[in-house]
């Protein structure tokens, strides 16, 4: 049972390894295309984050200046 729980163990890191430069990838990726004028910005030219479920609906958080936009004011 060891044997199982070790060949499992073993791949941890290379996946972790994986998972993180695949999320590095992402992030430059937005970031390129923020600063190419495409993407979803803030009216302060800020990138926003994540959308997330409110109780007026959906809305993303500017990661320059800290403000809630909603759906419907995002610029792109």
């Amino acid at each position: 049972m060891l044997n199982e729980v070790y060949f499992v163990a073993r791949w941890l890191p290379i996946f972790a390894v994986l998972t993180s430069i695949s999320m590095l990838g992402w992030a430059a990726y937005r970031q390129w295309r923020w600063t190419q004028g495409h993407g979803l910005t803030c009216v302060c030219g800020g990138l926003l984050g994540i959308e997330k479920r409110g109780r007026f609906g959906p809305y993303r958080n500017c990661l320059a200046c800290g403000k809630n936009v909603a759906e419907h004011h995002y610029v792109e």
